[in-house]
This record gives C-alpha cells, sequence and structure tokens, in this order.
C-alpha cells in the first residue's frame, strides 16, 4: 500500500515540491546577510509549508491508525482486563506540553493563594524566560505568530518576568496569603527582637534618701 502511494506520480511531485520549498526557506534562515524582509516571508512560507505537510501525512497517519486498531483487537479480554485500554506512549513534545502546563498551573496557583511565593515567583520566572528566549523579539529574527504586537527587545514575557522576580526578592507572601498564616509568625518575631534590640535601656534612678538622717544632723 505505502509503495503504491510513492509511486502515484502525482504524490511524487507533492512531496518534491515540499522539499524543494523547504531548501528555500533553510536557505534565508540559514542566511546571516539575509534582509528581515526576506526573513518574515520565509517564516510565513514555513507555516504554508507546514500545512502541506500535513496534507501529505494526512493519508499515512491513517494507515498507522488502522495499524494501531489491528493490534489491539489482538488483544485478549483478559490482557485488557490487566493492562487497561491502549494509550500509545507520550512523544518528546508532548512531554514537554505536559510538564510545562502542570507547571504553570502549580506556579500560578501558589501565587494566587500566597503559598510559598518565593519559590513560585522564581518558578514563574523561568518559565517566562524560557519562553522569552524560544521566541525573542530580537531584529533579524522571524516575529512570533501568536505575538499581540510588534516588539522589539522588550515584551510581556520579559516584564511578567521581572515582575516576578521583584515578588521573589520581597516579603510579600509574609503580608497576606497562605504564608501569612503559616510563617508569618516568623516575621513578627523577628520584628519583635528587633523592636526589643533598638529600646533604650531604662534610666535607673538613684534611690530615695532617708530625710530624717539629715534632720537628726
Amino acid at each position: 500500500m505505502a509503495d503504491d502511494w510513492f509511486q502515484v506520480v502525482e504524490n511524487r511531485e507533492r512531496i518534491k515540491k515540499y522539499l524543494d520549498a523547504v531548501t528555500d526557506v533553510e536557505a534565508i534562515e540559514n542566511n546571516p546577510n539575509a534582509l528581515s524582509y526576506e526573513r518574515s516571508n520565509a517564516w510565513e512560507e514555513r507555516k504554508s509549508i507546514e500545512a502541506d505537510r500535513k496534507e501529505l501525512v494526512k493519508e499515512i497517519d491513517g494507515w498507522s491508525d488502522t495499524l494501531r486498531d489491528a493490534l489491539v483487537a489482538l488483544a485478549t479480554p483478559d490482557q485488557v482486563q490487566a493492562h487497561g485500554p491502549y494509550r500509545p506512549p507520550l512523544n518528546q513534545i508532548e512531554k514537554i506540553d505536559l510538564v510545562t502546563m502542570w507547571g504553570l498551573s502549580a506556579v500560578g496557583l501558589c501565587l494566587m493563594l500566597g503559598l510559598f511565593t518565593p519559590l513560585a515567583a522564581l518558578g514563574g520566572a523561568a518559565y517566562l524566560l524560557g519562553f522569552y528566549l524560544s521566541m525573542p523579539p530580537w531584529p533579524g529574527l522571524p516575529e512570533s505568530p501568536m505575538a499581540e504586537g510588534h516588539y522589539r527587545y522588550v515584551n510581556k514575557n520579559l516584564i511578567e518576568m521581572l515582575a516576578c522576580l521583584a515578588l521573589a526578592a520581597t516579603p510579600s507572601g509574609l503580608w497576606i496569603g497562605l504564608d501569612a498564616l503559616l510563617f508569618g509568625w516568623i516575621g513578627r518575631a523577628r520584628r519583635r527582637r528587633e523592636q526589643v534590640q533598638a529600646e533604650p535601656p531604662p534610666i535607673e534612678r538613684p534611690a530615695p534618701q532617708d530625710r530624717r538622717k539629715f534632720k537628726n544632723r
């Protein structure tokens, strides 16, 4: 079936067109002397090429699904009961997406509840730094298709990263939130010690003398 598909003239032409387009785009992206508009056009062309690639592999993915369903059908009821329904293994991109999704959810929840605020702020700053470096708004690089506007060097990810670092550097978690309930006694005890140390020592007044001694003299 696969050999027959690759032998079709139309499919071979579509594959050749796709490979030629990828070669042209990579030549512009790897050219250090390419102009900014050429890189922008190459980025737009790459999105079109990705749509062509998905169209090319759609039929092949259908073969894979058919083969997987046939293999799953070979399992006995006891095997299905022991191991559960078949789940395809996650690839590297899916694993990264899963870690990012759960990590961002944990960081955001901790920041909203005020729990472990410094650690959560540092974790959020690390995520934002990764997002910034994955598609930096630097001259000569293609713009992110998910950007809300046009940036140069500074975008919202960088600003939010600096805000998270500011949260991590201040005791804001001890003012309000779960950190204030769980660990607020630490700050109160420290402030109490500092207040006691800052108070001046009491002035010792001399003991009053008995005036009758002076009258007798």
